[in-house]
């Protein structure tokens, strides 16, 4: 048996033939012999390879590259009503009362969400927010447990929305006003 001599600098042949054959192989059965995060992609590049001489001669076989990402879908971006807002809320009906509240929401789109924290009321302490907003009028609820408020209200400036609540707790009705926390 012929033993071919290792050059420096270059493996030798048999091993260059072999890695190459299980390079086409994995780039043919999709295997990734190299895991990464985004599953390589093979293309050609020169190596040498054996003749049945025993003689090396350029071939191509795949080398890894970075598999094609696919387009995702941007995020819609928040809306101009998303932040912290601060107010005050008036009950008119069937009792007077007065109180403060935060809503730290979110606009996505014409979609509103986010929380609201209540002072003053026996009625809704905190809860998570869901509405929408149509040009200049949102319409929202607030629900906490069994209890729910219902916010009807309009967009005066860039800082500042108003409105008008009902609730069937208690049978409440009233005003509210916030403006944009600086925070």
């Amino acid at each position: 048996m012929t033993r071919t001599p290792y050059v420096t600098g270059r493996p030798r042949p048999a091993l260059a033939a072999l890695a190459a054959a299980l390079g086409l192989l994995a780039g043919l059965t999709g295997c990734n012999l190299n895991p990464s995060p985004s599953p390589p992609a093979a293309t050609a590049e020169p190596t040498d390879a054996l003749t049945p001489t025993g003689e090396a001669t350029p071939t191509t076989a795949p080398t890894r590259t970075a598999a094609p990402t696919t387009p995702t879908e941007e995020a819609t971006p928040l809306g101009p009503l998303s932040g912290t807002w601060e107010g005050t809320w008036v009950n008119t009906t069937p009792t007077a009362a007065i109180g403060t509240f935060t809503l730290v929401w979110a606009q996505q789109g014409t979609k509103l969400f986010g929380a609201l924290t209540v002072t003053g009321s026996d009625c809704l302490r905190a809860g998570n927010v869901t509405g929408e907003i149509v040009g200049r009028t949102l319409s929202f609820g607030a629900v906490e447990g069994d209890t729910t408020i219902e916010y009807t209200g309009t967009i005066v400036d860039d800082d500042t929305i108003e409105g008008t609540y009902t609730s069937e707790c208690g049978d409440s009705a009233g005003t509210w006003s916030a403006t944009r926390a600086r925070i």
